[in-house]
């Protein structure tokens, strides 16, 4: 639960010297005049895929991915999320809502 509490109460820019410091890198941009739209390759988010799991087991594996590509790689990033917020990134309905109320948990003790 401690890592739970630490992760939420990270910075945005210890997040990415986390993410810098484990070998993350993003793909080369597109040459200029090109159509091609190139996304970064995302290192899977340790704090995130642990915080997901402790909501309930599996989570982590389950939506860590989508929710890094939606921009929740951090836990302040998530502490700002709303249910609809995460269903767009892909978490179901009543996942989100279990999500949502553990971050509103974990906030009244930070």
């Amino acid at each position: 639960r401690e890592d739970m509490h630490a992760w939420f109460g990270e910075s945005e820019d210890e997040s990415e010297d986390e993410n810098r410091s484990r070998g993350s890198s993003k793909r080369p941009e597109a040459q200029e005049g090109t159509q091609a739209v190139v996304r970064p390759q995302l290192e899977p988010c340790v704090g995130l895929m642990s915080f997901l799991n402790t909501v309930k087991p599996g989570f982590g594996e389950l939506y860590a991915p989508c929710l890094q590509q939606g921009g929740f790689e951090t836990g302040r990033a998530l502490s700002l999320a709303r249910v609809e917020d995460l269903q767009q990134c892909g978490v179901a309905l009543g996942h989100a809502l279990l999500i949502v109320d553990t971050i509103q948990k974990v906030a009244q003790y930070l």
